[in-house]
């Protein structure tokens, strides 16, 4: 029976592949995510709640998952870390302290960096490097209000998003380090980036 599925996210090899998908067709059927061993041919169910787990991502080789939870009323992004690829059972889990909500993460491929929205009075984008628990935040002027599906690469020093303009016009933005700048690097784009539920 077809299920709806919120986001995907797989492992380079093609191996493991994470999605946020509604656990049934019936009530109560929020968002969990599943873990399916390609080459195993099994699914495994990793979160079992009743509030939605959304927006999953996960590193090159399949050892840490990232998504988006609501914890007291705020989006909060969990890191999961396995010690392998052939077992769901051994890991070490932690939430993202943080005292506004946060959202949308990626993770880097090597699974160092986390790319996420923080969403305070204002809305920004920021990086936590797993090593150090530390934030940096992405060097923002003008009216930034509507971020989406941020990502980042290897190194930590280059973070990609998508933004929405107060006209309505659409964006893929890049971020630099150590210069901290921010470009457009594509404009004018049609589409929309709203989640479907």
């Amino acid at each position: 029976t077809a299920r709806e599925i919120q986001s995907v996210a797989g492992s380079l090899d093609g191996n493991i592949i994470m999605v946020s998908m509604r656990q049934t067709t019936t009530t109560p059927n929020d968002f969990e995510i599943f873990r399916i061993n390609v080459s195993a041919a099994v699914t495994q169910r990793l979160t079992t709640d009743t509030v939605d787990n959304t927006n999953v991502g996960v590193s090159s080789n399949g050892l840490r998952v990232v998504w988006q939870h609501l914890v007291s009323g705020l989006e909060t992004v969990f890191l999961r870390t396995y010690v392998d690829t052939t077992t769901t059972t051994t890991f070490t889990e932690v939430a993202l302290s943080s005292l506004s909500s946060q959202a949308q993460p990626s993770i880097s491929g090597n699974g160092k960096y986390i790319a996420l929205i923080r969403q305070g009075a204002i809305k920004t984008i920021q990086r936590f490097d797993i090593q150090t628990s530390s934030y940096l935040q992405v060097a923002l002027t003008g009216r930034f209000q509507s971020f989406q599906h941020p990502s980042l690469s290897d190194d930590g020093n280059k973070l990609a998003w998508l933004f929405r303009d107060e006209f309505g016009a659409l964006f893929a933005k890049f971020w630099t380090l150590p210069d901290n700048t921010v470009q457009d690097v594509l404009t004018g784009l049609d589409g929309d980036f709203d989640h479907p539920y």
